[in-house]
């Protein structure tokens, strides 16, 4: 969804293939200026992205592996 160049500045990897910018800079950015337009909202937009954005970079940083025993507890619970 985010795409490469977005995926690479949020996470910091250097295996991301460049040069796509994914649907969050294409169609998303379009739709959300679009339902801003309606609700009257335009000056929100790029402030709304930059903490969709944000929340993402957090995310991302606290995404890792699993821990084994974690996963396995989870399962067992099921």
């Amino acid at each position: 969804m985010f795409g490469s160049e977005l995926t690479k500045e949020l996470t910091g990897r250097s295996d991301i293939k460049p040069g796509v910018e994914g649907l969050f800079n294409t169609v998303i950015r379009e739709i959300d200026y679009e339902v801003a337009r309606i609700l009257g909202l335009e000056s929100l937009v790029e402030l709304v992205r930059a903490i969709v954005l944000e929340i993402a970079r957090r995310r991302l940083s606290r995404a890792g592996e699993a821990k084994r025993e974690v996963v396995k507890e989870s399962e067992e619970l099921l």
